[in-house]
């Protein structure tokens, strides 16, 4: 947690109509601050649960197929096997997209804090913060771009993830006829081999 974050009760507030040290900071604080709100609108519109039930069956399935093509009995055309491709793509796209969106969630709430915090350490005029540091216009300098660093690197893992979910969510829904009949026609190919050879 940043200092300012939980300010100490001993904390001086100055008392007066003047602009207080880090007051030029407030547009871009408010505007970062902004930016976080509209990546965690964007990150509502994708579900972890969702994301989670696609792996699941995607791996699910993907077990089908490995266990199919260990048998010497069961062959793979080479259109066969770009589907399969198909979903290897899928699963690694999906691969930790569940706790990544998670993740996100938690880091743009925590972003969102830490933003909303500063910016009311500035408003009240604070002197010193929890850790007994002076909080001078050069504190809040560096503590501000401290801030809008952390919230550029969330919005571009937001925007990688988006990307990778988005991906992969549409590959599978295109694909997955094309899976399941895949699974069925090996499945059976397999039983009337196994049926030829007893």
């Amino acid at each position: 947690m940043r200092p300012w974050a939980c300010l100490c009760v001993g904390t001086m507030l100055v008392a007066s109509s003047c602009t207080h040290p880090g007051s030029t900071h407030l547009p871009v604080l408010s505007a970062t601050a902004d930016s976080v709100e509209m990546g965690m609108a964007t990150l509502q519109g994708m579900s972890a649960d969702s994301s989670e039930a696609i792996r699941t069956r995607v791996e699910t399935k993907m077990n089908d197929l490995v266990w199919l093509m260990q048998d010497s009995l069961v062959d793979f055309s080479v259109e066969e096997a770009q589907i399969m491709g198909d979903w290897v793509r899928v699963k690694r796209f999906l691969k930790d997209g569940p706790e990544r969106l998670n993740a996100l969630d938690a880091e743009g709430k925590r972003c969102l804090d830490q933003l909303n915090n500063l910016q009311a350490a500035i408003r009240q005029g604070a002197e010193v913060d929890a850790d007994g540091t002076a909080m001078d216009e050069a504190y809040f300098a560096r503590q501000v771009q401290r801030e809008i660093e952390a919230v550029n690197a969330w919005r571009a893992t937001l925007a990688d993830t988006k990307r990778m979910v988005e991906a992969g969510t549409l590959l599978e829904g295109t694909t997955r006829a094309s899976m399941d009949s895949l699974i069925l026609r090996k499945r059976a190919e397999w039983a009337q081999k196994i049926a030829a050879t007893e």
